[in-house]
């Protein structure tokens, strides 16, 4: 968390995506709204 890498700002109905290269579980940030967190769980 507060670390990697950070999308460009979006609007509503646009996407963004990434890849993540390997197992594991990844905690996330939203940028402008630091209040909102999330996890991302990659699995095999």
């Amino acid at each position: 968390l507060g670390r990697g890498e950070e999308s460009e700002r979006f609007f509503p109905g646009e996407k963004w995506s990434r890849v993540f290269p390997e197992v594991g579980r990844f905690e996330y940030r939203c940028g402008p709204h630091p209040e909102m967190l999330g996890v991302v769980i990659v699995e095999e």
